[in-house]
């Protein structure tokens, strides 16, 4: 008979990279710009990925369009930072593809710096309206984190 003996593998003592993973209810063309609070940190992290998995594509658009912004909200969801963005638009930056989309990528080194939240620091999608908008159905968004010690 095998014997079990209790192990501690809470994520607040392992060092790994961890990922979370939240749906949001997307954005209407005619929507002004919205804000989801889609995370908070459950203790002080580095941030890795957040990346967009998305079904349907939405085409870039010069004059009707979403920027969709990733935001540090503080420990009461008032902050501004803006960590990435994605403006979907015909020129200068891309379409929403269908699958999983990099909006910020701190492991991989593609331009993003590295970036630390704070326990209880609130992470937010924003869908910032241009024009008359463009429609963005609902879509998944995953999260990788791994503690950090910022004492230092």
């Amino acid at each position: 008979m095998a014997t079990i003996s209790a192990e501690d593998h809470s994520d607040r003592k392992s060092h790994g990279w961890k990922t979370a993973f939240v749906n949001i209810p997307g954005a209407t063309a005619a929507d002004a710009t919205l804000r989801y609070p889609i995370w908070v940190a459950p203790f002080n992290v580095e941030m890795g990925e957040v990346a967009l998995i998305n079904s349907t594509l939405v085409t870039g658009h010069d004059t009707n369009y979403k920027n969709i912004n990733l935001i540090d909200g503080g420990a009461e969801g008032a902050g501004t930072s803006e960590l990435a963005n994605i403006d979907l638009r015909a020129t200068g930056t891309v379409n929403l593809d269908v699958g999983k989309t990099l909006l910020f990528d701190g492991i991989l080194g593609a331009g993003d710096s590295i970036q630390f939240m704070t326990a209880g620091d609130i992470l937010e999608i924003e869908f910032e309206q241009g024009g008359s908008g463009v429609l963005v159905e609902p879509l998944g968004v995953q999260i990788t984190f791994r503690h950090a010690n910022l004492s230092s």
